[in-house]
C-alpha cells in the first residue's frame, strides 16, 4: 500500500468517524451522568482557578481526576460554556484517537493493520458512546494513545525526548482518569521486551521517568500535602470504587470476564447478531490479535539486526578516516617521488568495495570490508616505505 493511498483511506476512516460521533450531541445527558458534575468543575476553574463542586456541596478543590477539568476549563474559555462545546472536546480528543491508532498500527505491524484498528474504534458503539459524551474517559484515553505513540517514535528515532513526552502524556493521562496507571505497565512491558537487559543502561527509560515527573509529580505532592482531605473526598464521592485497588477484587473481576464476553457485541450492531456471525467475528479477532503479535514481534528482530548494522557501519567507518589519510599520504608520495602508481589503484579499490558493502547491508560483506581495509593500509604503508626507501637510494647515489 503506497503512502497516498494509506492517507486517502485514512481520511475516509476519519469520514465515518465524525459521521458517527457528531449527530446528538446536544441530547440531554443520560441518567445517572457526571457530565453537569464535571462541567460545573471547569467553570470553576475558570472563574476561581479551584476545580471546586458547589453543586456537591464542596466548596474546596475537588482532589480526584483533577486533570479533565483544567483541560475543559482551557476549552471553555476559548469556545464558550454549552453541552455541545463540551462534548465537542470529546469528538476533537477522540478524532486524534483513531488517527493516532492507524498510525501505531502502521509502524508496528503495517499500512492495513492501522486502518483496520482506526476503522474498528469508529464504528464500536462503546468508543463513540465515550467521545460523545463530556467525561473524563476519553481525555485519559487520548493522553494513553499519546503516550504509546511518542514512545514508538522514540524507539524508532533513539531519542530521549520522546520518551520524555511519552512519560508526560501518561502522567496527564492519570491526571484526567486514575485507571490511566494501566498504560504504565503496558510501557514497561514495551521497554523490557525492547531494551531486555540494557534497560537500566540506556537513558529512554529515566527520560520517560522525568516526564511522567514533570507532569503527575506536583499533583502526588499535593495530594501527599491534604492526604486528609483526598481520603474523604474518596469516602463520599468514590467508594464504590475503593476496592478497585485491592488484588481479590481485581482476581474476582477477571474470572468474570468470559461470562460478560459470552454476548458480545461489535460496531453499531448489539448483542442480537445471530451466534454463527459473532462467533466469526470473534474467531476474527483472535486470529488477528495473534497475527499483529507475531508481526510486531518479526518486526522487532528486524529492528534489532538494523540496530546491529548500524553498530558495524559505525565500527567500519571508525576506520575509514585513517585508510584515508594512509591513501593520500601514498597519492602524495607518488606524485612526489614518481613511484609505482599502484597505490592510488589499491585506494580506488577500497572505496568500491565500501560502497558495494554499504549498500548491500550485510554483515559478512563489512566484516569482509573491515579486514580488507586493514590488508589495505599495510599494503600501502609497505608502499610508502619501499618509495621512502627507493627516496634515499637515489639521494646516496647522487
Amino acid at each position: 500500500m503506497t503512502t497516498r493511498v494509506w492517507y486517502v483511506a485514512l481520511a475516509a476512516v476519519l469520514i465515518v468517524y465524525l459521521h458517527n460521533a457528531l449527530p446528538y450531541l446536544t441530547t440531554l445527558p443520560r441518567v445517572n451522568v457526571d457530565e453537569p458534575w464535571l462541567m460545573e468543575r471547569g467553570f470553576q476553574v475558570m472563574r476561581t482557578g479551584v476545580p471546586a463542586q458547589p453543586m456537591l456541596g464542596l466548596d474546596r478543590a475537588y482532589l480526584l481526576q483533577v486533570g479533565y477539568g483544567y483541560l475543559l476549563a482551557i476549552w471553555m474559555s476559548i469556545f464558550g460554556v454549552e453541552l455541545l462545546q463540551a462534548r465537542l472536546l470529546a469528538v476533537c480528543l477522540g478524532l486524534g484517537i483513531v488517527a493516532m491508532v492507524a498510525w501505531i498500527g502502521r509502524r508496528e505491524v503495517d499500512s492495513a493493520a492501522g486502518l483496520a484498528a482506526a476503522l474498528f474504534l469508529a464504528v464500536d458503539s462503546n468508543f463513540l458512546g465515550g467521545v460523545r459524551s463530556a467525561r473524563t474517559d476519553i481525555p485519559s484515553v487520548f493522553f494513553v494513545v499519546c503516550a504509546l505513540a511518542a514512545y514508538v517514535r522514540g524507539r524508532a528515532l533513539a531519542r530521549p525526548a520522546w520518551f520524555a513526552v511519552a512519560g508526560a502524556s501518561l502522567g496527564l493521562a492519570i491526571l484526567c482518569h486514575g485507571n490511566a496507571f494501566w498504560a504504565a505497565l503496558v510501557l514497561l512491558a514495551w521497554y523490557l521486551v525492547d531494551y531486555g537487559r540494557r534497560a537500566l543502561q540506556v537513558r529512554y527509560g529515566y527520560a520517560f521517568i522525568g516526564g511522567a515527573l514533570l507532569t503527575l509529580g506536583p499533583y502526588v505532592a499535593v495530594v501527599a500535602s491534604r492526604w486528609h482531605d483526598v481520603q474523604i473526598q474518596i469516602g463520599n464521592f468514590a467508594a464504590d470504587r475503593i476496592p478497585g485497588w485491592r488484588p481479590s477484587f481485581l482476581l474476582q473481576q477477571i474470572a468474570q470476564e468470559p461470562q460478560r464476553y459470552r454476548g458480545w457485541y461489535f460496531g453499531l450492531v448489539t448483542a442480537s447478531v445471530p451466534d454463527p456471525l459473532l462467533w466469526a467475528f470473534q474467531l476474527a479477532i483472535v486470529v488477528g490479535f495473534g497475527f499483529a503479535v507475531y508481526l510486531s514481534i518479526r518486526r522487532i528482530d528486524v529492528g534489532r539486526r538494523r540496530v546491529d548494522l548500524r553498530r558495524a557501519h559505525q565500527q567500519q567507518g571508525a576506520g575509514v578516516p585513517a585508510a584515508h589519510h594512509d591513501r593520500l599520504r601514498a597519492r602524495r608520495g607518488a606524485r612526489r617521488q614518481r613511484s609505482d602508481p599502484r597505490a592510488a589503484d589499491a585506494a580506488r579499490g577500497g572505496d568500491a568495495r565500501v560502497h558495494r558493502a554499504v549498500r548491500r547491508r550485510r554483515h559478512g560483506v563489512l566484516r569482509e570490508v573491515v579486514l580488507d581495509g586493514a590488508q589495505e593500509r599495510a599494503r600501502l604503508v609497505r608502499i610508502d616505505g619501499a618509495d621512502a626507501a627507493r627516496a634515499r637510494a637515489r639521494r646516496a647515489e647522487v
